[in-house]
């Protein structure tokens, strides 16, 4: 099986606090890891350098391209995040208008939007939340309204910063 993540010698800094030195790491496709470590030892960082958002030295390839500037926009077609800050991730009053947000951007038409999203609502089982305000929603609901409008467009490569943690 191949790498679908494959991390060679990174080093990253903030500021002056070093959070990677030659940090390696490869994940082979249709494997399920966790990284587990104290607050501040760089889960995190690692999520949002993988996302594209942080800088980093070294080298990262994400199913097979090379994360940098040329590849970000094919690269995050692929990637589903979630960020552990739940409210982060909401958008829109509607939980509709979450769910189908990246579908809208990728110029899907209507019909299949509304397709996707009550067939991922269903499998999640918040079909019936799909009308409601999101201010309304409990932690757990926004999570899985989070987690919906990242699984209705099917990435190959899902990462949970501490998803479930509400």
């Amino acid at each position: 099986m191949s790498n679908i993540i494959s991390i060679k010698e990174i080093n990253f800094k903030y500021n002056d606090k070093q959070i990677f030195s030659k940090f390696s790491l490869e994940i082979k496709q249709g494997e399920f890891v966790s990284l587990i470590g104290l607050n501040g030892s760089g889960k995190s960082t690692l999520v949002k350098i993988l996302a594209g958002l942080l800088n980093f030295d070294g080298e990262i390839l994400i199913d097979g391209l090379l994360l940098n500037s040329n590849n970000i926009k094919k690269i995050r077609k692929k990637i589903g995040v979630m960020f552990n800050n739940i409210d982060s991730q909401i958008i829109s009053d509607k939980v509709f208008d979450n769910i189908s947000f990246v579908l809208t951007n990728l110029g899907i038409s209507k019909n299949q939007i509304i397709e996707k999203v009550n067939e991922v609502s269903r499998k999640l089982d918040i079909f019936y939340l799909l009308e409601k305000n999101i201010n309304g929603l409990n932690n757990m609901e926004k999570t899985l309204v989070n987690l919906a409008s990242i699984l209705v467009y099917n990435p190959k490569i899902l990462i949970l910063d501490e998803a479930f943690d509400s």
